[in-house]
């Protein structure tokens, strides 16, 4: 069976933003995603654990369903907190936050990068270093998604982006949009793993839920080599993405002082070399699973957590002959492998053609079916509107992953997040008193074992919500770029795409420059902003006034010029 182009001739093609209303579709993302976080919470008891470990967790019981269970959050100096029947994990949070961050088809980086990704670590249940690093460093107003270096940033070859990107494939069904499908995944990954490793695990799984969801069926070893046949374009991807894909490879390639095509064409043929392996592994051997994994290296410390690997793995036990519960249980009763993550891939590929919903219970399972049907536009738009975020020019990060629970007057409210709607536990605090843990439950739905302060502070200013963005439906008035004698009071008047937050304010935009002393990124930021939010006539109008202001210094901005 043949897989779909991914790569057509123009990558610069308008995203259809017409949902595809197919019930059947909708069911099949439905499965996808429940299958997802079940394999998710199932994996999650079994995780970072050996046979002891996991006895003591489900207290001698067989892990064949989902069960409330304790673990220690927050390190040593943490807490042992009594997590419910289906909690999960990193990799479902993860998803959520990428599901949160799509609308009508389309991926909203920024958003992802400078408010999710760096809210994470507050909430996190698991979660890898790189991942934790990379959200700690995108906390900076300076670090853009396409550009978040730290030490050996460009090693980082985990499964932590791998694990999330399924929305972006899902909406791309939904939408017709999957010519920027393989585009969006890149921009996902590379906003916290840069290792060719990492993104060719992201590429993978994208491609092999993309294919279950086209084909109706579940792809064999042989269709995994047509995938990694077709790996090379993804080179060609990132330089057409001139918006940062293109500048992030440039600076890999500068930081690693390696070829980027080079580095990935190795890691391409490694996972080839793997799949031939794989092939020597009779699938109708009852140790089946357990051999793929100590195939592939799997039950390694140092490749435990591959990015490609566990893709490979997780496609592979999808693929199996064996019932999906089977397949399920399998991923988790592999201790000392990365149980949770492979076990989430796989439910998510197989759900695709799964004609059952899972038999265990998953926490918050309406909350996630109610965001698959909003990114894939068939639920109602009133009752189903895209996530409220604070608005970026505002926007601060959480200081430390303890300031990101905070009041709102008397209102509890986790930043970027919401306010949260009901708390289920009293804080536990950690050994030394300095911080707590609370079980709450956002207004969206979400339920986070977050960290927190004794004492919170107020929800800062810059930091609240207004309603979503939406398209005007009356056309802008367009204006010379030298006709700075409009004044902003008119031109705020005009049709504008609303922020999310607010209408575009032209003043308001002049006065944050002007407090960043109008240096290159801050300009290059405003100028992003007027461009995807403003009208033309607001957009032309802030280029003349800008073009006066930087004429007026010279040129340069007050910070060092260029």
């Amino acid at each position: 069976m043949s897989q779909p182009n991914l790569f057509p001739d123009d990558n610069n093609q308008q995203v259809a933003l017409e949902a595809n209303p197919d019930p059947h579709l909708v069911a099949q993302l439905r499965r996808s995603a429940a299958w997802a976080a079940f394999g998710d919470a199932m994996g999650f008891i079994s995780e970072l654990t050996d046979e002891r470990g996991l006895r003591r967790r489900t207290e001698g019981r067989a892990l064949t369903t989902t069960m409330p269970w304790k673990r220690r959050i927050g390190g040593r100096s943490g807490v042992q907190a009594q997590l419910p029947s289906g909690c999960y994990s990193d990799d479902t949070q993860l998803r959520l936050a990428t599901c949160r961050s799509l609308s009508g088809g389309q991926f909203d980086v920024e958003t992802f990068a400078r408010i999710e990704l760096p809210v994470f670590p507050a909430y996190a249940l698991g979660g890898g270093l790189g991942t934790k690093a990379a959200a700690t460093n995108l906390a900076r107003p300076s670090t853009p998604w396409f550009a978040n270096t730290y030490k050996n940033w460009f090693n980082g070859g985990g499964n932590g982006a791998a694990m999330r990107i399924q929305p972006h494939v899902w909406a791309a069904h939904a939408h017709n949009s999957r010519e920027t499908m393989m585009r969006d995944v890149l921009r996902n990954t590379v906003c916290s793993h840069a290792h060719p490793i990492a993104i060719l695990g992201a590429y993978l799984h994208a491609t092999s839920v993309d294919f279950a969801l086209s084909n109706r069926v579940l792809p064999t070893i042989d269709d995994v080599a047509q995938f990694l046949a077709d790996a090379s374009q993804i080179v060609d991807v990132m330089d057409d993405d001139r918006d940062g894909l293109r500048n992030w490879k440039a600076a890999w390639q500068s930081a690693s002082s390696r070829s980027f095509a080079s580095s990935w064409n190795d890691v391409v043929a490694e996972i080839g070399r793997c799949t031939d392996a794989a092939r020597r592994i009779q699938p109708e051997a009852a140790d089946y699973y357990p051999d793929l994994l100590r195939t592939l290296g799997l039950f390694d410390s140092e490749r435990r957590g591959s990015g490609a690997h566990t893709a490979l793995a997780a496609v592979l036990l999808a693929s199996w002959s064996a019932p999906p519960s089977e397949r399920i249980e399998a991923a988790t009763r592999a201790v000392g492998s990365d149980t949770d993550t492979i076990a989430t891939m796989a439910g998510a590929i197989l759900g695709c053609v799964a004609d059952v919903h899972p038999h265990g219970e998953v926490l918050d399972s309406a909350y996630i079916e109610a965001e698959v049907e909003r990114i894939s536009g068939f639920a109602d738009a009133t009752a189903m509107r895209p996530h409220h975020y604070p608005d970026l020019l505002t926007w601060s990060a959480p200081r430390t992953q303890a300031d990101a629970l905070c009041l709102d007057g008397d209102q509890l409210h986790v930043a970027g997040l919401g306010d949260v709607a009901e708390t289920l536990s009293d804080p536990m605090s950690s050994q030394d008193g300095r911080f707590a843990w609370q079980w709450v439950r956002l207004e969206i739905g979400q339920t986070l074992l977050v960290k927190r302060r004794p004492d919170l502070e107020q929800l800062a200013e810059g930091n609240r919500t207004s309603p979503p963005a939406r398209y005007s439906t009356r056309a802008a008035t367009p204006a010379s770029v030298r006709d700075v004698g409009v004044s902003a009071a008119a031109i705020n008047q005009a049709p504008t795409l609303d922020s999310g937050l607010k209408s575009i304010d032209l003043d308001e935009v002049l006065t944050w420059l002007e407090g960043q002393d109008f240096d290159d990124k801050s300009i290059g930021f405003a100028l992003r902003r007027m461009a995807v939010r403003g009208t033309p006539a607001q957009t032309a109008s802030f280029l003349a006034i800008l073009l006066d202001r930087l004429s007026e210094s010279g040129g340069s901005s007050r910070r060092g010029g260029r």
